[in-house]
């Protein structure tokens, strides 16, 4: 039969340990909820970067594509001016070509 102070002994490093193991399971479950907060703190901050990035790359498109419509105004106009031209020319060379004759 076992002797029962041994067993006391035994009983007692037994409790030691699990308060040992509680206690470190305690500590790094403090650490993980720390991990856990800086880990949302991180996020929210990336999100609002991404936040300001992603309006300023709005604005810049929205600039861009005000400048665009801009420019296809002009490149209308200039054609516009290009064909008088050319119209006013073809006169001109039909004018020069009939005096020619």
């Amino acid at each position: 039969m076992q002797d029962p102070i041994e067993s006391d002994d035994n009983l007692e490093e037994r409790v030691k340990k699990l308060e040992e193991d509680r206690d470190v399971l305690l500590a790094n479950e403090t650490l993980l909820l720390r991990l856990a907060r800086y880990h949302r703190i991180a996020l929210q901050e990336l999100k609002a970067n991404f936040d300001v990035e992603a309006g300023d790359a709005r604005q810049r498109f929205d600039h861009i594509e005000q400048t665009l419509e801009a420019h296809g105004k002009r490149f209308d106009h200039i054609d516009e001016k290009l064909d008088q031209h050319t119209e006013v020319l073809g006169k001109i060379l039909g004018l020069l070509e009939g005096r020619g004759n």
